[in-house]
């Protein structure tokens, strides 16, 4: 399964489709995300990698200050990748400017790629709602990422570093 998987990642870099790749903590998501990208930066594209935490994080500071530099950014590079998407619960600021960010994207036709701990749709669905259940926003969110990426789901993947260590 993982050469499969491994397959479909280098057809969506060579023809810069989008991408979910979801699975447990350890199993070369991230991994798997950046190799994507470096293909694209390799074929001249421009890409911008952030954990989705830091990236609402820096955001939101840049808003404060007056800018949206990143967030502008972030809408119109070649290549998005946004790493663990669901760690956090969005609340109004973040649900919204990710909700720009994927519409632009969408919009746009332009690659996204995006890592998980969520196995399954429904289960990524379930993290952007968070504990409450009501962001409708989520619900189109998840509507354009479906749309726009081919997904991956890595559930029987064991902890590559845990494995690294037990071995040293």
């Amino acid at each position: 399964q993982l050469m499969a998987d491994q397959g479909l990642a280098l057809e969506c870099a060579e023809n810069g489709r989008g991408l979910l790749i979801g699975g447990n903590v350890g199993c070369g998501k991230t991994h798997l995300a950046l190799a994507v990208a470096l293909h694209g930066i390799e074929h001249g594209k421009s890409a911008l990698f952030y954990s989705l935490p830091e990236l609402l994080d820096k955001i939101r500071k840049e808003v404060i200050n007056g800018s949206t530099d990143l967030l502008d950014r972030a809408k119109v590079v070649d290549i998005l990748v946004i790493d663990d998407c669901g760690t956090q619960r969005f609340k109004d600021f973040g649900d919204e400017t990710i909700f720009k960010i994927v519409d632009s994207r969408y919009n746009n036709k332009l690659q996204t790629i995006i890592t998980t701990n969520a196995i399954g749709m429904d289960k990524f669905k379930e993290m952007l709602k968070g504990k409450e259940g009501e962001s409708d926003r989520s619900d189109r969110i998840c509507s354009r990422i479906v749309e726009m990426t081919e997904q991956i789901w890595l559930p029987n993947e064991g902890d590559y570093r845990k494995v690294k260590r037990e071995e040293e």
